[in-house]
């Protein structure tokens, strides 16, 4: 559309340069006399105003549209922020799914590295240990214990379990390796167990720490559950694991 008013410009100022250039052309080289022009004027007088009453209508013509340019721009422009705005939330949303799909992987690597502590109570040759395993893949620090409560059968029974609540919250490690194995002596025969604990229980919260996070957890020991966790190999290297629980207590 812009290309065809571009055109009918120059036609325009051709036709103007042609009906006001006429009269000089005719008066200067073909003898006319310029008194008799007038008429010749007046005849063109009523074309003038057409024409510039075309001049005008065709400038309203190019106001109209270039408004009609400018709003389709401005459309354009919309649908460019729309597009836009979609895009960043299509980013944001991906780099929330990356950061989610991060968090997934440290979480698994972390729960395939970090150390796994089973904590029992077992019988060996007629005595009570409290074994700890660390059967994870990374060593643990500062392994705790503190009892939380005990819930004796009778008096005598109160008297035994408060002596093994003070034993066991003696218990300290500054570190437990993988794959090793510690037997506590807990200074209690199996026959106590049978004739003195076996309504009885013990609570106990334990606590250690894997790059510099605290883990807890708690166990409620019942008396009446206590087995023999012992097999060929343990019984190999019980005598071992002694040795090293009480080194470090």
């Amino acid at each position: 559309m812009m290309k065809k008013i571009f055109f009918a410009i120059p036609l325009v100022i051709l036709v103007l340069l042609i009906f006001f250039g006429l009269p000089i052309i005719l008066a200067k080289y073909c003898g006319i006399n310029l008194d008799t022009l007038g008429t010749y004027g007046d005849f063109f007088g009523s074309f003038n105003a057409l024409v510039s009453a075309l001049a005008f209508g065709g400038l309203i013509y190019t106001i109209i549209l270039q408004r009609k340019d400018l709003k389709l721009q401005r459309e354009e422009l919309k649908l460019t922020r729309e597009e836009m705005q979609r895009q960043a939330e299509a980013q944001e949303k991906a780099a929330k799914e990356q950061e989610r799909h991060a968090l997934l992987l440290e979480e698994q690597l972390y729960k395939e590295i970090r150390p796994y502590l089973n904590v029992f109570i077992t019988h060996e040759n007629g005595s009570l240990y409290l074994v700890i395993k660390n059967i994870g893949k990374s060593t643990c620090t500062d392994f705790s214990a503190h009892v939380l409560s005990t819930e004796p059968e009778d008096d005598i029974a109160k008297k035994i379990l408060l002596g093994l609540e003070t034993k066991l919250n003696t218990i300290s490690f500054s570190v437990i390796p993988s794959g090793l194995d510690y037997a506590i002596p807990l200074e209690i025969s199996i026959g106590d167990v049978k004739d003195l604990l076996q309504s009885s229980s013990i609570k106990v919260h334990f606590s250690f720490y894997f790059r510099k996070t605290k883990e807890e957890f708690t166990i409620n020991f019942k008396f009446n559950e206590i087995q023999n966790h012992s097999n060929p190999v343990a019984r190999a290297l019980f005598h071992i694991c002694n040795q090293m629980a009480t080194s470090n207590i």
